[in-house]
């Protein structure tokens, strides 16, 4: 496979990953994540994919973001990871 595929797919399964995760937990704890300041109820799994990949990207919580120690702890695993691979490229 070339290399620029293999980090894509490996992004990528990160990505989902953690997104499935967002998702588990939000149906299983609930209230895991602000929208606009207010506590978001029954995320959907695109909601969830967005959070991933906003924080895969780095790019930052404009509109959704961590509420609770779960949804936060699951967010550092997420970014330490992304930090990880970016190194070991």
């Amino acid at each position: 496979m070339k290399p620029i595929l293999q980090i894509s797919l490996k992004i990528l399964s990160v990505v989902l990953f953690f997104a499935i995760i967002y998702y588990i937990l939000d149906k299983t704890v609930g209230k895991q994540f602000l929208q606009n300041g207010k506590i978001k109820k029954d995320l959907t799994f695109m909601d969830c994919l967005y959070f991933s990949i906003i924080t895969q990207s780095t790019i930052g919580y404009g509109v959704m973001g961590p509420a609770s120690g779960y949804s936060k702890i699951v967010v550092f695993l997420q970014a330490f990871t992304t930090l990880v691979g970016v190194f070991t490229i």
